[in-house]
């Protein structure tokens, strides 16, 4: 309940009528609602390694008032793969998953050659950094949807910002306002995630067999759930070796 997930949903693929990926303003716009709706820290899980020369600026300029966002980077064979020069923060977080042999997720890098997960680096802010090894079991808390979700569009449609063909300077919706009144976001972590399937950022977890039904689990719920875990200092723990084989 400390944790928000803001989707970057088909919903609001429509409603924005914009092709993906959307202008950093975009971003810029939703930590500006964020910081007034009280968020404590927001994490993106997104790359934004690809310029956006026309938006960055303002973009890098949002973050900046803001303080406590963390943006994703990549870990790959030849290096760390990073955002657009404009926007490398302080706060940086790696989003690389562990996937066995099934291609099931229930572990969780939390650092790696000394470089903070996402999840980590929130922690890190929190001032709730655990003791935790280099990876964990993750103890997921139910299917898909356990966590609370807010389509992007409701956060970013207040006054200044205007839906195409469904509002204009005469008729406006304004969906953020009922969020401001209901105080979602006030003291909680945000997650900024992509969960369009187009995107294939879907896991399978062990609740991905869920009532006879196939419920794969967004990415940015992964990473909202190894977080929950981190600052509750909950996590699987596995046998040693000789436990396993006595039972």
């Amino acid at each position: 309940d400390k944790i928000v997930i803001v989707a970057i949903d088909d919903e609001s693929y429509e409603v924005l009528e914009k092709r993906f990926p959307w202008p950093r303003s975009y971003y810029a716009h939703l930590l500006k609602n964020l910081k007034r709706a009280g968020a404590k820290v927001v994490l993106f899980d997104i790359e934004f390694d690809a310029p956006d020369p026309e938006n960055d600026s303002t973009f890098a300029a949002s973050i900046k008032e803001f303080k406590r966002v963390i943006l994703g980077t990549k870990l790959t064979k030849e290096g760390e793969v990073l955002p657009a020069e404009p926007l490398r923060t302080v706060y940086m977080g790696f989003l690389n998953k562990i996937y066995d042999a099934d291609g099931f997720v229930r572990r969780y890098p939390v650092k790696r050659n000394g470089e903070p997960s996402l999840a980590l680096a929130a922690c890190k802010i929190l001032g709730k950094e655990p003791e935790f090894p280099e990876i964990i079991h993750l103890d997921f808390y139910g299917p898909a949807g356990t966590f609370p979700y807010h389509s992007f569009w409701t956060v970013v449609d207040d006054s200044s910002f205007l839906i195409p063909g469904i509002e204009d300077e005469s008729d406006e919706l304004n969906a953020f306002d009922e969020l401001l009144k209901d105080s979602v976001f006030y003291g909680k972590v945000v997650l900024v995630g992509v969960t369009m399937p187009e995107f294939h950022d879907y896991d399978q977890s062990p609740f991905y067999f869920y009532h006879g039904k196939k419920s794969p689990t967004p990415g940015v719920e992964i990473h909202a759930t190894a977080l929950a875990n981190m600052l509750e200092g909950r996590r699987i723990r596995t046998f040693s070796g000789w436990k396993f084989y006595l039972i």
